[in-house]
Parts: structure tokens; sequence; C-alpha cells
């Protein structure tokens, strides 16, 4: 839609609010929905032509320390090769980082034992026939003190050029929580 510019005191119809609020922001595609002692996450059918880009965000507490992953989902069918990534980690005083290329998933960050766990994901353009990019750009970790805070920040992507309309979590804990899923407005 071509951009519309308007004057002070102009009113405003509501097509024209309508117009606005349906490109703008976060759209809610998923809402927020329970996780009750889940080992995986299935989600078929939130990534269409609607939206280029998605945000998951996702409150978990796990019943063991465990790496949650992420696989791309088309039709059904799971991929699950062709991932790769890229980490920045900090616990309490210890920065470190790494690499994996070529992997079965997409590792995410990791869940604490006991404590919350905050997940936020950028999947952009899995709807597309191409390579599919992500973007975590929160893994937050907190615990009852400032020691067992842990941020990571993780950059990846899925190297097959395939349109996928869903994705799967498998968590590698039984997750209680909830999660979201939203489209950035066009």
């Amino acid at each position: 839609m071509a951009r519309q510019t308007f004057t002070a005191g102009q009113v405003l119809t509501a097509a024209q609010m309508t117009t606005l609020q349906d490109n703008s922001g976060l759209q809610l595609v998923t809402a927020e929905t329970a996780l009750a002692a889940a080992a995986t996450l299935t989600v078929d059918g939130c990534f269409t032509s609607s939206f280029t880009n998605y945000r998951i965000m996702i409150n978990a507490t796990g019943a063991a320390t465990a790496n949650p992953v992420l696989q791309l989902r088309a039709a059904g069918s799971t991929a699950a090769t062709n991932y790769n990534r890229q980490y920045i980690d900090a616990s309490s005083t210890t920065v470190s980082g790494g690499r994996s290329t070529s992997q079965t998933s997409f590792d995410f960050g990791y869940i604490e034992a006991d404590y919350r766990n905050t997940f936020i994901i950028d999947v952009m353009q899995p709807q597309l026939a191409q390579y599919t990019n992500f973007y975590v750009a929160n893994n937050y970790t907190s615990g009852t003190s400032t020691t067992n805070v842990v941020w990571m920040n993780i950059c990846g992507f899925h190297a097959t050029a395939t349109a996928y309309d869903g994705f799967i979590i498998t968590f590698n804990t039984n997750a209680t929580g909830s999660y979201v899923i939203y489209g950035y407005g066009k």
C-alpha cells in the first residue's frame, strides 16, 4: 500500500484507520497458548503470505536443564538438515561464543531447571522458497539471585530454499509456560 500523508485537523475514515491498524506493528497470529508439561511444541499453518517476518515469544520453566531446538515444517513434514548458527553467551562473569553449521536443528539457547526462561525468536521469510533466517535477540534465564542471570544472542539460518508453514520446538525437557506468535506488519 502506498504511504498516506495526513494533515492537521483531518478526520480519518474508518477504512483509513483500519488500513493503518492492519499495516503497523506486531499483529497477533496465534494467541497466547499454555505449555502444560510439554516436551515438544508443534505449530503448523502459522507462516502464511499475510506476513513476511514473524516473532515467536516463549516463557518456559523446564523440569531439567536442557537445550531446546527449533526445526521448520512444510505441510506437516519436518526439515531436519542444514541449520546454522552463531552465538554469544554471557553467564555470571563469563562470556563465550561459538558456531555450528550443517546441523539437524536450530539450537536457540537453553532452559535452566526450575528458573524462568524467556525466548524471543524472530523468523524471517519462512513462507518463501529461499533460505530462512533466525535471530534470537534474547534468551534470558533468571533465578532467585543475580548470579543466575544468563543472556544469549543467537543468529543463524536454514540453508535450504524451501517455503515453510510451521515449526516444531523440542524442549528436551518437560516445559511449562506459554507461547505467542506475532507477524510483523507490512
